[in-house]
């Protein structure tokens, strides 16, 4: 019987909660230096619920908001979006930006954002949501790892200590499968 999505949500859901930094050093190790790690992180759940209701946006099980520190002091709150889905969204990079927003409004944060892309597709790879009217316009630019670029790096991921290759390795095998993810 194939994996629903919805498991495969919450699996990510639970890695990302119980391992963050560990997440953060494996797909973001740019990110993950900027945080002050002798301080705790806090996942907020609550908030990103309220901003969801109360913009009506559509919200996937592995959207997370985490608040962390930078070094130097400053706070930072970090919005997660993990995309697990068998094709393209043509919609995703205005719904990363929609979130983006409606986190600032609501909350007034600083908000960085970015995603792990784990679907099949090689060349989808949407980073920048980009709206222009007239002679106005806003450009957003979030990072992304896709998922699908470490089945070249299959040697690397065995080396690697951080359990987030074991994950990437797992994910990899679920796809050449053809499970549902």
């Amino acid at each position: 019987m194939a994996r629903k999505s919805n498991d495969f949500d919450n699996t990510w859901k639970y890695l990302l909660e119980e391992f963050f930094q560990y997440f953060v050093a494996f797909f973001f190790p740019k990110i993950y230096e900027k945080i002050d790690w002798t301080k705790s992180h806090e996942f907020l759940d609550n908030e990103f619920h309220q901003v969801i209701e109360e913009e009506k946006l559509k919200k996937s099980l592995v959207d997370k908001l985490v608040k962390v520190w930078l070094n130097g002091g400053k706070e930072m709150w970090i919005l997660i979006h993990i995309e697990i889905q068998n094709q393209r969204d043509k919609y995703f990079s205005q719904r990363m930006f929609d979130y983006f927003i409606a986190i600032y409004q609501r909350f007034g944060k600083r908000v960085a954002s970015m995603a792990i892309l784990g679907d099949p597709n090689k060349n989808w790879k949407p980073s920048v949501f980009e709206y222009n009217n007239l002679e106005s316009g806003v450009k957003f630019h979030f990072p992304i790892v896709k998922l699908m670029d470490y089945s070249k790096k299959w040697d690397e991921l065995r080396k690697c200590t951080n359990p987030f290759a074991i994950i990437v390795m797992a994910h990899l095998r679920i796809l050449e499968a053809g499970k549902d993810v």
